[in-house]
């Protein structure tokens, strides 16, 4: 064999060899750029579903266990509405709906369209009594935690009344600061109730047990939504003391005005003079 035919196997070797390393460096290259497409792909998607999640009010972490996208529990649009806490205290039939003593329905007349009979098993009422739904449910689970305290069933002397019942207590004289004109009262709201029994501030007090009620209700009763409206007299709420009138607004609403020691009047018009 000559000198030149002796190095022929020697190059088809390394032709070889060198066809072998372009190869899988190529397809190495290919993977790792595929690896970081998918990982980009990845990222945006998650960051779309935490942003669309965001926007609507409610910050959910992605499930990532399913390829179906994040879960989203029942209900979370309505609570991210809630959280906003821009309450709406104008619209009749708003569970925020502000009336007073200057204040009225827009329809003197209004009729909740979704009242309820008072459950009586941990309450004493009269038969026929009524509220709005949401807050009959409410009310039901502060009377058991009421029972559950005092041993006894909370008694409630008057909650719902439309626009004649209450035409009909004014024609019996009852004075302005105790008692709402037709169209102006929270009982028509379906929201509000008197608890035990609906007299003057002094003589409700004077009763020993109503006070204990009355103690316990003020330190429990916003955890059901609860909040006793004419608390600071005529001047802030438009009615002398009621310690036995409570009206459910929903429990966020009434922990805050809880906390700030305030009534639902001062809230409503600490807004409008904000305007």
């Amino acid at each position: 064999m000559n000198k030149k035919n002796r190095f022929i196997p020697l190059i088809i070797v390394m032709l070889i060899l060198s066809s072998f390393l372009s190869y899988f460096t190529i397809r190495s290259y290919s993977q790792k750029e595929d690896n970081l497409i998918s990982e980009n792909q990845s990222h945006s998607s998650v960051v779309e579903q935490e942003t669309e999640i965001t926007a609507s009010g409610e910050w959910i972490t992605p499930d990532t266990s399913k390829s179906d996208g994040p879960k989203v529990e029942s209900g979370t649009e309505e609570k991210a509405i809630q959280n906003t806490k821009t309450y709406d205290t104008e619209t009749d039939g708003s569970i925020f709906q502000y009336v007073s003593s200057n204040k009225p329905f827009n329809v003197l007349t209004y009729h909740p369209t979704d009242l309820d009979d008072i459950d009586p098993l941990y309450i004493r009422a009269k038969e026929g009594m009524k509220l709005r739904k949401e807050g009959a449910d409410n009310l039901h689970a502060l009377a058991k935690d009421f029972y559950t305290t005092f041993k006894t069933k909370f008694n409630i002397v008057s909650a719902y009344r439309d626009f004649a019942y209450q035409q009909r207590i004014k024609d019996r004289w009852c004075s302005d600061n105790l008692c709402a004109k037709a169209g102006y009262s929270e009982h028509q709201t379906g929201l509000a109730i008197d608890m035990f029994d609906a007299s003057t501030q002094k003589e409700f007090l004077s009763n020993a047990q109503y006070k204990k009620y009355f103690e316990w209700m003020k330190v429990n009763a916003y955890k059901y939504g609860f909040h006793n409206s004419y608390q600071k007299g005529l001047d802030i709420d438009g009615y002398d003391i009621e310690p036995w009138h409570w009206r459910y607004l929903w429990k966020d609403l009434a922990k805050e005005l809880y906390e700030k020691n305030i009534t639902f009047a001062q809230y409503c018009n600490n807004r409008v003079s904000k305007r």
